[in-house]
C-alpha cells in the first residue's frame, strides 16, 4: 500500500466525488485526484491548482537490466516484459465510513502472451489523506522471476527536490547497502543519478519508509 499525502498540517476535510462517463474526479481539500474509468489509472493529481503528474500513475515490472541480470534477461525479453501494458476490465466507486473508494480491476500484459500479472486497484480518498492506494496481485503461472513489481511516476521536470528517510546518502540496495546510513536526507532528481558506463538502474535507498518530491513552490 501507498498514498499520496499533502505536506504540513491543513484541516481534515471529507472528500466529495464527481463522476462522468470517462473519470471519477475527488477532492479532498485543497488536492483534486481524478483516476480514469477507461485505464483504472490515476490520470491527474492537483494540489492548490498545480499538476503534480506528467503521465498516468502506472503499474510496472520492468526496469533496465543489470550485468547481474545476464542469465535471466533474454527470458525477460521472451515473455515480452519490457513490453506491458495495462488493460482495464472495469472500475467502480462507493461511499464507505464517509471516504469515496474506487476499484479497478487490471493487468500487465503484451501480445501474444497471456497477462504476467492481473490485480485489484483499490484507490481509497479520505479527509486525512488525498488517496491511498492497495493492490491485489496475482502472478500468471507462465511468468518467471519478475524484473520487479511497483508504481511509475512520471513528474513535471521542476520536481527536482527530494527528500528521504531510509539508507542514505550514497546509493544502497538489499545487498549493497554498508556504506550507507539510515537517516533523513535531501537531495536532488539530478544529483540522484548515477552516470555509469553501462546505462542502467542506479541510486536506489534501501529500507527507505517514506519519500516527498517537490518543486521550488513546495508541492
Amino acid at each position: 500500500m501507498w498514498g499520496l499525502c499533502a505536506c504540513g498540517a491543513k484541516p481534515a476535510v471529507e472528500p466529495t466525488a464527481a463522476v462522468t462517463t470517462a473519470t471519477t474526479t475527488t477532492a479532498t481539500g485543497e488536492t483534486t485526484v481524478t483516476v480514469s474509468k477507461v485505464s483504472g489509472l490515476i490520470t491527474s493529481v492537483v494540489d492548490n491548482g498545480a499538476e503534480m503528474l506528467a503521465a498516468p500513475v502506472t503499474p510496472t515490472i520492468w526496469r533496465a537490466p543489470t550485468d547481474n541480470d545476464m542469465k535471466i534477461q533474454s527470458k525477460w525479453y521472451a515473455q515480452q516484459f519490457d513490453k506491458m501494458v495495462v488493460k482495464c476490465y472495469g472500475t467502480s466507486a462507493k461511499i464507505e465510513d464517509k471516504s469515496v473508494v474506487i476499484t479497478a480491476s487490471v493487468s500487465l500484459g503484451a501480445a501474444p502472451v497471456r497477462p504476467a500479472v492481473k490485480m485489484t486497484l483499490t484507490y481509497t480518498f479520505a479527509k486525512d489523506c488525498p488517496v491511498r492506494v492497495s493492490c491485489h496481485a496475482e502472478v500468471s503461472n507462465d511468468a518467471i522471476w519478475l524484473p520487479r513489481f511497483g508504481f511509475r511516476f512520471v513528474l513535471p521536470e521542476n520536481f527536482e527536490d527530494i527528500t528521504y528517510f531510509g539508507h542514505g546518502p550514497y546509493e544502497s540496495y538489499e545487498d549493497k547497502r554498508l556504506a550507507s546510513r539510515m537517516g533523513l536526507f535531501r537531495t536532488t532528481a539530478t544529483e540522484n543519478f548515477e552516470h555509469y558506463v553501462r546505462p542502467q538502474e542506479n541510486m536506489a535507498h534501501a529500507d527507505s519508509r517514506w519519500m516527498s518530491v517537490a518543486n521550488s513552490a513546495g508541492h
